[in-house]
């Protein structure tokens, strides 16, 4: 698992695996939709539509690992930022996540194919 907001595997786990040689394929790009700006941190489980955080039996398990305050602190940094910064022609907090992803993480984008056309987030890095 690997994102924005979700970085540990970058003090050991990447430099481990590029001296091994073996490639990284992150996983969770969009903290399972928290990076969508959809949620909001009073949202509660009974006022919501089935989803990743809501209603299945996977709900509890990312509510776990992500519904954490510091995290929707963190989200709404970025988004005032982008709006400082964009105004209204900002990218959306996904298309920052992903840019975020590709530009900025401790991701090396391997072979020139590594990175697909709408299977983005899927894509291999090393």
């Amino acid at each position: 698992m690997y994102n924005a907001t979700t970085r540990q595997v970058e003090t050991e786990l990447l430099p481990c695996l590029r001296q091994l040689g073996i490639r990284f394929y992150a996983y969770n790009p969009l903290a399972g939709g928290l990076l969508t700006g959809k949620y909001k941190y009073e949202d509660k489980d009974t006022d919501q539509t089935p989803s990743r955080f809501f209603g299945n039996s996977w709900a509890e398990a990312y509510r776990n690992r992500y519904w954490k305050k510091h995290h929707f602190q963190a989200i709404d940094v970025v988004q005032r930022a982008l709006e400082e910064a964009y105004g209204e022609d900002r990218p959306s907090l996904t298309a920052a996540a992903l840019r975020w992803m590709y530009h900025h993480s401790k991701l090396q984008v391997g072979a020139p194919s590594g990175v697909g056309e709408g299977i983005w987030p899927h894509a291999t890095f090393c």
